[in-house]
């Protein structure tokens, strides 16, 4: 089974909690907090990611991972990550609108492209600086152009970033 995008956002927001408040007991209103979300509606999610073996949570205690939902918070956060990174440092998108992409976009993409992005911006990484010379030449072009695409809505798919 397929996890949903508001799936794939509580998971990934348990995780965080997780890193930043390492030990500490996550409760629902933290998630709700996060998310912005009202209670009845975390507690629903909640009880449905802990029944299909993501999260663990009695009643009145703390959320967590468990192992499976450790491991798809994982390839959420690095896949998060490899976007944020191929958006700024390939596509020259600042830090803000790139976070904001990268959680609309996570979500839409096959486990294969995923996978693709990543080896490239390993492959990009390792290059010699002086064979990164086109991506700098497109940053350069990219700046000079004219906005295209202006009209497009400003739609959002999914993200609890955001």
């Amino acid at each position: 089974m397929s996890l949903t995008a508001a799936q794939q956002d509580y998971i990934e927001i348990v995780y965080q909690l997780e890193q930043e408040n390492p030990g500490k007991k996550i409760r629902i209103t933290d998630i709700a907090e996060k998310l912005g979300t009202r209670l009845p509606t975390v507690t629903r999610m909640v009880k449905r990611l802990t029944d299909l073996g993501y999260l663990s949570h009695k009643s009145h205690g703390g959320v967590n991972l468990t192992s499976k939902g450790q491991t798809v918070a994982g390839e959420l956060t690095h896949l998060h990550n490899d976007l944020i990174l191929f958006f700024t440092e390939i596509l020259g998108i600042s830090k803000k609108q790139a976070d904001y992409d990268a959680c609309q976009t996570e979500h839409a993409l096959s486990p294969l492209t995923a996978q693709r992005l990543h080896e490239f911006l390993i492959y990009y990484n390792e290059l010699p600086s002086k064979e990164k010379y086109i991506i700098q030449q497109f940053k350069k072009i990219k700046k000079r152009e004219p906005k295209k695409f202006k009209n497009l809505p400003k739609n959002r798919t999914s993200g609890w970033r955001y």
